[in-house]
């Protein structure tokens, strides 16, 4: 066997950057995080993309050592399992089970094994035994999050820090043009041609946080995928060459949520203390750019129209919106197949032809066991969407969406869903009326002499201030139709507020009004107190609380 001359192990060595209850962010180790020494609030690394990969890293580490429970046989079903889980954390924050696989598969979790160093490939080279600098593997700067060092030349990683790019990039690494790997048949003339970016990169990630990581890990976990002892993880299958696996379908989330996109190969110094160099070359394409791949728990998926056909119908990976906001965040969250919880909701994730997007099999999982009086009644909880952006060919790294909210998760135990309609509800009129009080702002503009041009800037800053007024809302929302009247009013008195802040800015002019000409020689005095009548005029139509005679079903 090949001599070691340094090691690097996942397990002993702390590189995973975490949060502890009391706010201190510390590093840890595999073992660290599952022995219970840490009180651990959650990952928080260099950037939300690194932090989702990572986690998603330790949910395939706990739901493999969990397959391996002899206590499993004697359960009635994996929802059993589920429950008594819950219920053992609660009072051990120890996973035993969990540190025995980890001892069980160490040589796999060792960064620079001359063998199997972890998700690399250990010979990888190309024809000419050169390989990239190291920030080849880290985004210097990614939209408004800076990965690493801001504004220092990027030369050396420790072991830690290259363990975290390392996982990030099979997650999450562009397509575009590769190193060609020496032994892979896809290259040509030394390059590896583009096979498309990272399974991630491809999703919507929607993260569940408990109130602690063993909470996190099991609110994440959808309790069949434990009985599923056929779909490998990297570490426990044959090791990797620089050729693609035979097997380009995966055989589940483990697999799946481990996919080794890229072959890599990690280059340090003498001593093995500074990661300075890397090769990254292809790896295992994703087919069919994720069609119909529905092993991933975390993500929603979209219905293709155009893919589908009479005999097929197809779905893919539905990432988040770039221009994500609270007010755009809801529907992947609250879609519920055969469930019509509001046509807004259905129409963005591609309902058409009768198709519902699917939902993350995390959120499902969430509403069954509300349905069956769940651990979280009466409780809201933290809910995190992360998303790569990149540009048009998915050969570069753009920006980065992460949205936090809370959400009550009772919401989602009913069996008609009147909270998760109310919700959509209350969203829509909000939305609608930041565009009536955007309308109302050029209007001002047009009064006071200059010319109409609807002030899109005025609308996103009342959304802004609504935010945290509608997640209290949400928090506290008990009630369908009777709570969306609460908030209409709110949402009234807001406006009304905001609109009799933009006269007083708005000057005398406006105050006083003009003629403006209008189609066939018509003019029409336009005044501060006009635009404000119009203003108001369309809020009574739209909000329900100016109808009392409305039914709850109104809008759906």
């Amino acid at each position: 066997m090949m001599e070691q001359p340094y090691s690097f192990s996942l397990i002993t060595e702390p590189w995973v950057q975490v949060t502890d209850d009391k706010g201190k962010i510390h590093l840890a180790s595999l073992r660290n995080i599952f022995d219970g020494t840490m009180r651990i609030r959650c990952i928080s690394g260099d950037n939300s993309l690194q932090d989702y990969a990572i986690f998603r890293l330790l949910l395939v580490i706990f739901w493999c050592a969990h397959r391996q429970n002899p206590d499993l046989l004697k359960l009635g079903d994996s929802e059993e399992w589920w429950e008594n889980q819950w219920e053992k954390i609660k009072g051990e924050r120890k996973d035993e089970i969990v540190l025995n696989y980890l001892e069980q598969w160490a040589d796999r979790f060792d960064l620079f094994h001359p063998l199997t160093p972890f998700m690399q490939v250990a010979n990888l080279a190309t024809s000419k035994k050169d390989h990239k600098e190291i920030k080849e593997l880290v985004p210097e700067y990614v939209g408004k999050q800076f990965a690493l060092r801001q504004g220092v030349a990027l030369e050396a990683l420790t072991p830690a820090e290259a363990a975290r790019w390392l996982i990030c990039a099979q997650s999450y690494d562009p397509s575009g043009i590769k190193s060609g790997a020496v032994g892979d048949p896809r290259v040509k003339g030394g390059k590896g041609y583009p096979i498309g970016r990272g399974w991630t990169g491809l999703t919507g990630g929607i993260l569940i946080h408990g109130e602690n990581m063993n909470e996190s890990l099991l609110l994440n976990t959808v309790p069949g995928i434990i009985f599923d002892d056929e779909d490998l993880p990297v570490w426990e299958r044959t090791p990797d060459t620089e050729k693609e696996r035979a097997v380009s379908i995966p055989k589940g989330p483990c697999d799946l949520l481990t996919w080794q996109a890229r072959r890599i190969r990690l280059f340090t110094d003498e001593e093995g203390k500074e990661v300075t160099g890397v090769l990254l070359c292809n790896g295992d394409r994703i087919p069919g750019s994720g069609a119909n791949i529905f092993h991933d728990p975390m993500t929603p998926y979209r219905y293709s129209a155009n893919k589908s056909t009479a005999t097929q119908e197809v779905f893919y990976p539905r990432p988040h919106d770039e221009d994500l906001t609270l007010w755009r965040s809801l529907d992947p969250l609250l879609i519920r197949e055969g469930k019509d919880i509001g046509i807004e909701t259905a129409q963005s994730y591609g309902k058409k032809k009768g198709k519902d997007p699917r939902a993350a099999k995390t959120m499902t999982a969430l509403a069954d066991k509300q349905k069956r009086g769940g651990v979280l009644s009466g409780k809201s909880i933290d809910i995190q969407l992360i998303s790569a952006i990149y540009n048009k060919d998915a050969s570069s790294l753009l920006n980065i969406v992460d949205l936090s909210l809370s959400f009550p998760v009772d919401a989602f135990a009913e069996e008609e869903p009147r909270l998760l309609r109310a919700i959509v509800r209350a969203a829509s009129l909000t939305r609608t009326t930041s565009v009536y009080l955007g309308q109302y702002a050029g209007r001002l503009i047009q009064a006071a002499g200059g010319k109409y041009a609807y002030q899109k800037n005025v609308a996103a800053a009342f959304l802004d201030s609504m935010t945290p007024l509608f997640m209290d809302w949400m928090r506290n929302l008990t009630e369908g139709y009777e709570s969306v009247n609460k908030w209409s009013q709110n949402l009234e008195n807001e406006v009304l507020i905001r609109s009799a802040e933009l006269i007083r800015q708005s000057g005398t002019r406006a105050l006083i009004g003009r003629d403006i000409n209008e189609n066939e020689g018509k003019t029409r005095f336009i005044s501060a107190g006009s635009a404000q009548s119009t203003l108001k005029n369309q809020l009574r139509k739209l909000l329900p609380h100016h109808d009392n005679t409305q039914e709850e079903t109104h809008g759906n």
